[in-house]
């Protein structure tokens, strides 16, 4: 950690994530350095069970190892790190609904407060706080389609279909007197924690 610290101008707080996320390549830690491959990195990433971050940090942390190791010319010009790959968030991926579920949720949509709400959801592909936040002038009749989104400038003026499945609960909801296609009780954006409640 001392090398690390002073030659890479790595901070003190820094080296305990990176000596943390150094531990899960112990499977490959006996062999050179100079016989490892991006594989061998890749595979100790890939079964790492840990989130994001320390996903990034053994990542970094392997660059750190390879631009001392090459500036103490102890392998060629060359850092593994950059072809190195971190998916996704690992904790985030939920299994999707059967057909059987969404049936079920269908089933729902006349006897249950917000179960339409849901069930639309399932349809339009949105993240739960993009579809709260749906106006009604985001619909295209003509089209049968909503043109919306955040979080992404790709996502801002997405299009996406409306299934006939849900068609008439949009159109009858467009029918429904304010300006939030998917209101709250008040007529105003749904809060998701209410819409989770």
């Amino acid at each position: 950690s001392d090398v690390c610290s002073s030659d890479l101008r790595v901070s003190d707080g820094s080296i305990g994530k990176y000596a943390a996320a150094f531990k899960w390549y112990d499977s490959i830690s006996y062999r050179k350095i100079g016989e490892l491959t991006v594989a061998d990195f890749q595979e100790c990433i890939d079964k790492c069970p840990r989130g994001r971050a320390t996903l990034h940090y053994m990542r970094v942390t392997i660059s750190l190892v390879y631009k001392y190791a090459i500036a103490n010319k102890i392998v060629e010009n060359y850092n593994p790190a950059q072809f190195l790959y971190i998916a996704s968030k690992k904790s985030s991926a939920r299994d999707p609904l059967s057909m059987e579920d969404l049936e079920l949720v269908r089933q729902a949509v006349d006897k249950f407060p917000y179960a339409d709400y849901v069930y639309c959801l399932c349809y339009l592909g949105y993240r739960p706080t993009e579809f709260l936040s749906l106006h009604k002038k985001q619909y295209d009749a003509e089209h049968q389609c909503l043109v919306g989104g955040m979080k992404t400038e790709a996502g801002k003026n997405r299009i996406v279909t409306i299934s006939p499945k849900i068609l008439p609960i949009i159109e009858k909801r467009m029918q429904i007197p304010g300006d939030m296609l998917f209101p709250g009780p008040d007529g105003k954006e749904m809060s998701y924690k209410y819409f989770q409640a």
